[in-house]
């Protein structure tokens, strides 16, 4: 295993073979309680996410090969509707949603109530604290 990586826990895939679908029942238990507080105060946090992407008629293909085929010409977006892409992969567009929403999903299964308030973004998007100023402030 790479240094790197050492320490940092990693998701529960009990079947590669079927399309990646994110749910709390990825995270062992212990990790996801870990990393509740640490994500609540802004802090780093780290999880290792195994994703297998399978070409068809070929075996193990890497995920950076599907995440390639499905790139736009200007390198900026996945599409899975790209010519190299549709139809080559075994669930490759349910492989390319589950990639592209990774950190919207990990940090909404974080937070702790769905209608907290998310720390990450208090400095892009502040809310009021009293009632008789509800919204933005604009100066």
């Amino acid at each position: 295993m790479d240094r790197k990586l050492e320490g940092i826990p990693q998701l529960n895939f009990s079947d590669q073979t079927a399309s990646p679908r994110w749910s709390k029942k990825l995270f062992p238990e212990e990790v996801f309680d870990e990393f509740r507080e640490p994500y609540s105060g802004c802090q780093k946090v780290a999880i290792r996410v195994p994703l297998l992407a399978r070409q068809k008629g070929i075996d193990d293909a890497p995920l950076a090969r599907l995440l390639g085929d499905a790139e736009n010409p200007a390198h900026t977006d996945w599409d899975d509707s790209s010519s190299h892409f549709k139809g080559k992969y075994i669930n490759g567009p349910a492989t390319l949603r589950f990639v592209k929403n990774t950190v919207a999903e990990i940090c909404q299964m974080l937070a702790r109530d769905p209608s907290e308030e998310d720390p990450l973004l208090l400095d892009v998007f502040p809310i009021a604290t009293d009632d008789t100023h509800q919204g933005f402030l604009v100066d």
